[in-house]
């Protein structure tokens, strides 16, 4: 805070250069998805990136993405408020993580006063219970928020974070350090809980937002009463105050616009000889607005109890809804709770570092003080209709949506997508009433006839359950992602245009392959070219050659990857995933290959680096028992049936025998997942 700017490209930058991101996961309360995709993303994908999740809450998004180059997901389970900041970046060995109070916006991260505090491990050491916490925090509760192809990627973040866990050396001393959310248990329980006794000098409150006074309501927190327990009642009660002769012990910092302020200064008036109010004006010179949420303790030392200084920083404003309550019915949030070094001038020491005597003023005159009306965010139970994943198999154009709780009287669905802020009909039919809806959509995919390039035609949909009589029962709104992100820029898939199938393969092996901003400049140039522009596939010998040395490549350096990490399971997943895809675009009509052999010779080089893959990994205890599942959600299956139905329908004298070869060895591969299932 003070004078220094908290900046996500920067802790992005300089984290592991040059070093592939196996997965990437950001937790946000507001999204900008406009300033994200100029900003952040071609920051993000410089280098290749394997897995990125944005989890955010779906009532405060200000712009949606124009991109679906990563998963975005609306939080499921949080019906009232979903508030966590989090930025997560995982490499093979190391992690780096920022916990704050800025969102994905342009406010949090370019004008808003915040906090964040960044924390990395490595080989060499970092806060390694730091992180065992945050993986506890993502592996566990988190999982709630979503569904889905959104709840697979959140599982690949998961892998990764808990492979450089266990590479990392246990800490000699505890961290000072400890996460906290607050899906079990308030964060002001857990609060109480780590402090060595509750006898205190001083506090320190910085919050831009407060319960409410009256029956007025936070924009950021559930709806409450002027009844509603306070968490500043809470500060007296639970706190015995020992301050220095004619101090106030407990300082509050806040923001106001002419007077107007979301702190509830009736409440206060009870304790009035124990505050001292600053405030944020916004007629400062200074006009950054405060966002950042931060509270210190400083524990008295006097009749033999131990001095100690707490820092909670993160998420939580001082409020009911984020520090006494729990979700779905209030916020979720998370935090940093901090052992500050304890000396001499304890948290007016702290106040000073931080520029807070500069940053604030002394409120003199309570009476010019007034709680300004606010309005609540939506909310929703937790038994209503939610749509929670919407994902685009490219391929087949079939969109999989997941939702919970759909009407039991529902018999019909209307699948809409947002055209240029009109709702236009995609798909509708009859409704079966489950988790899973599984809806052909070709219509969301453009093909330009003059460049060949393939574009969405939207990034959010609406699905809506009807009755018999064609009443809307439910409907909900969700964005759309896709199955292949990484083929994507914005909305266009830059892919097969950009580079032959046998091209992508050799630079997925090599791992080398266009970052954002060439994809970007590249999209720029060939839409003001002519269709010439567009790579065809030739059948000179030269070509066919390169085609062969392009596959050795890329398969070679999928095996290499896995012979280097036998017992990784991110890995195993990964090239899975890969050859998968890879093998269900090869029988693709549209898929660019020069000849039906050498479409033959992909399917059976792709197969037995599937078979290998999986051979090797069921000589390894920890991964072997997981095989089935993994296959499972890297749609294993569905690719082999895809190959082995081109293959069953394609078939001549001279390739019989190479037919029958490469059948057999998905037919072995079948047979492989179901004897590692039957062992379960």
């Amino acid at each position: 805070m003070g004078n220094e700017r908290l900046s996500l490209v920067d802790a992005l930058g300089s984290f592991a250069p040059g070093q592939p991101l196996r997965a990437a996961l950001v937790l946000t309360y507001c999204f900008d998805g406009r300033w994200f995709e100029e900003a952040i993303a071609p920051e993000l994908f410089e280098r290749p990136v394997a897995t990125t999740l944005l989890l955010r809450d779906r009532n405060a998004l200000i712009s949606e993405a124009p991109s679906v180059r990563y998963h975005r997901a609306d939080a499921a389970f949080s019906t009232r408020v979903f508030h966590p900041k989090l930025a997560l970046f995982v490499t093979e060995d190391r992690a780096r993580v920022i916990v704050g109070s800025a969102n994905m916006t342009r406010g949090g991260f370019e004008r808003n006063l915040e906090f964040g505090s960044v924390f990395d491990l490595h080989p060499d050491g970092g806060s390694r219970s730091f992180f065992k916490a945050l993986h506890a925090y993502i592996s566990g509760p988190l999982r709630r928020e979503t569904d889905g192809n959104g709840l697979l990627a959140l599982k690949d973040v998961t892998v990764a974070l808990g492979e450089v866990i266990e590479q990392a050396p246990v800490e000699r001393e505890s961290s000072s350090h400890v996460l906290l959310h607050n899906y079990d248990t308030p964060l002001w329980e857990q609060l109480l809980a780590n402090l060595p006794h509750r006898k205190l000098r001083r506090a320190i409150i910085v919050s831009p937002f407060f319960e409410p006074d009256t029956a007025s309501e936070s924009i950021e927190d559930p709806p409450g009463q002027a009844s509603d327990e306070s968490v500043f009642s809470r500060l007296f009660s639970d706190f015995v105050f020992e301050p220095e002769p004619d101090e106030e012990p407990v300082s509050v910092y806040f923001h106001e616009d002419f007077g107007a302020t979301a702190l509830p200064v009736a409440k206060l008036n009870a304790w009035k000889d124990r505050l001292k109010l600053f405030h944020r004006l916004s007629t400062s010179d200074d006009a950054r607005r405060l966002h950042g949420k931060l509270l210190i303790l400083e524990g008295t030392g006097k009749k033999g109890h131990q001095p100690f200084l707490f820092a909670l920083h993160g998420s939580p404003n001082f409020s009911a809804a984020a520090l006494l309550t729990t979700p779905p019915e209030g916020n979720a949030e998370l935090a940093v709770l901090t052992r500050l070094p304890h000396r001499g001038g304890g948290a007016n020491k702290v106040a000073t570092a931080l520029g807070l005597d500069t940053l604030f003023g002394r409120v003199q005159d309570w009476t010019v003080l007034h709680t300004k009306p606010t309005t609540s965010p939506p909310r929703r139970d937790l038994g209503c209709f939610a749509v929670t994943d919407a994902t685009l198999q490219i391929a087949g154009k079939i969109v999989v949506i997941s939702v919970r709780n759909p009407p039991a009287e529902g018999v019909k669905f209307r699948l809409m997508a947002e055209v240029e802020g009109t709702w236009v009909l995609v798909s509708e039919g009859g409704w079966e009433n489950g988790d899973t809806l599984k809806v052909l959509a070709s219509i969301l995919v453009t093909e330009d006839p003059r460049t060949k390039l393939h574009t969405l035609i939207s990034s959010r949909v609406r699905l809506e359950i009807l009755s018999p009589d064609g009443n809307v029962l439910a409907k909900d709104e969700i964005p759309l992602n896709v199955d292949c992100p990484q083929h994507f820029c914005g909305l266009a898939m830059v892919g097969p245009l950009l580079l032959t199938l046998d091209q992508r393969i050799a630079q997925a092996g090599a791992g080398s392959p266009m970052t954002y901003r060439e994809q970007q400049k590249w999209l720029e140039r060939f839409r003001q070219q002519d269709a010439s522009a567009v790579v065809t596939v030739s059948t000179h010998q030269a070509d066919l050659d390169k085609f062969f040395r392009n596959l050795y490549t890329g398969l070679s350096g999928l095996r290499r990857r896995l012979d280097k990490s036998p017992g990784s399971e991110f890995t195993l997943r990964n090239t899975l995933r890969q050859l998968s895809g890879w093998c269900t675009e090869a029988v693709a009509q549209e898929a660019k290959i020069a000849t039906d052999e050498c479409r033959i010779f992909l399917l059976d080089r792709l197969a037995r680096e599937m078979l290998t893959a999986l051979n090797g990994a069921a000589e390894i205890p920890a991964v072997s028992s997981r095989l089935p599942t993994i296959a499972n959600e890297v749609l294993l299956l569905p690719a082999i049936e895809a190959a082995q139905s081109w293959l069953a329908a394609f078939g001549t004298v001279e390739t019989a025998a190479y037919l029958r070869r490469t059948q057999k060895q998905f037919t072995e591969i079948t047979k492989t997942l179901g004897r590692l299932g039957r062992q379960q």
